[in-house]
């Protein structure tokens, strides 16, 4: 059964919200990179928003590097861009999902969703900054 994760933003703190995504998935699919039963998609590999194992981006979002996230990119927008309609998605067979994303002090929470069931809320804000910061959602 092909599975998916959308996240909505529920309200920003500050100017700019960065996220960088590893997408740990725990399939009976073969695919580019798994490792011990697990899928790792990078948010760089883009792809429609239904297209298994890829990252969809809806909205104005920013493609960047950072050399502290994984594969040293990472895909971000500014509070002002954001609207109902922004969004992450990624469609994806497998029994869970691990979401890393970094903490800062300008960062806020987002909803997650499995299956367009509310599964959790990730709040990114952190005084001090940390990288690849684990969720996990099942």
């Amino acid at each position: 059964m092909q599975r998916k994760i959308k996240k909505n933003f529920v309200k920003i703190f500050g100017v700019i919200l960065s996220l960088m995504m590893i997408v740990a998935i725990m399939p009976n699919v073969s695919a580019a990179i798994p490792v011990d039963n697990t899928l790792i998609i990078n948010d760089g590999s883009v792809g429609n928003e239904n297209e298994l194992h890829k990252f969809y981006f809806s909205g104005d979002w920013t493609f960047g590097n950072n050399g502290a996230c994984y594969n040293g990119d990472e895909h971000y927008i500014f509070e002002r861009q954001i609207d109902d309609s922004t969004y992450i998605s990624i469609a994806f067979e497998g029994t869970g999902i691990e979401l890393y994303a970094s903490l800062k002090d300008k960062h806020g929470m987002l909803d997650v969703y499995l299956d367009d069931t509310k599964v959790g809320t990730i709040d990114q804000y952190r005084s001090t900054i940390m990288d690849q910061e684990k969720n996990v959602f099942d």
